[in-house]
């Protein structure tokens, strides 16, 4: 069932910009985290984990998979708890059987998340709307640098014009508890 949808944000920075993004046929649907990236994800942001952000009450995971070069990639948006303050959590996660390939988390991300037609190094590129970290508000759009995609979208440069997509998370699927 594909859909259009257009989302016109507005926000202030040096100036009023407008940033519109037009998402075309594709389906935001509920898909489940399987075991090993669920177990994974509890044991990444555990307390005992070595990483900045963990498990702190109710966590939600809402799931999207795009392309990558050697298959599938798994976006596991993780909300509530401490992941919010300023926006979510986005996590890029690449499985090879029962091996975990991180792919990198950007954090400061809000719904709705676009999957963009265009790739860079054979992995999809998303739009994603950052929130936080100063005056800048707004789309911006993340790229594989070969290694990993971006932890901080705030040293990415807004979108200013019509970008075309799908829309693969959006603005009411809080996923399933993770």
């Amino acid at each position: 069932m594909g859909f259009k949808t257009k989302i016109t944000t507005l926000f202030l920075g040096f100036g009023l910009v407008a940033g519109l993004i037009s998402a075309h046929g594709a389906q935001a649907r509920s898909i489940r985290l399987n075991a090993d990236l669920k177990a994974y994800l509890q044991k990444s942001l555990s307390p005992d984990s070595p990483k900045d952000i963990k498990l702190n009450g109710p966590t939600h995971v809402a799931v999207a998979i795009i392309s990558g070069k050697s298959g599938p990639v798994w976006l596991a948006y993780v909300s509530g708890g401490s992941h919010c303050n300023h926006g979510c959590e986005l996590h890029f996660l690449e499985q090879h059987g029962h091996k975990i390939n991180d792919l990198g988390t950007s954090l400061r991300i809000k719904r709705p998340i676009v999957l963009l037609k265009t790739k860079t190094k054979g992995y999809s590129d998303l739009a994603v709307f950052f929130a936080g970290g100063g005056p800048k508000t707004g789309y911006v759009k993340l790229q594989f640098d070969g290694q990993h995609y971006p932890s901080d979208p705030s040293q990415l440069p807004l979108l200013t014009s019509l970008i075309e997509g799908g829309l693969i998370i959006n603005t009411d699927n809080d996923g399933e508890m993770l």
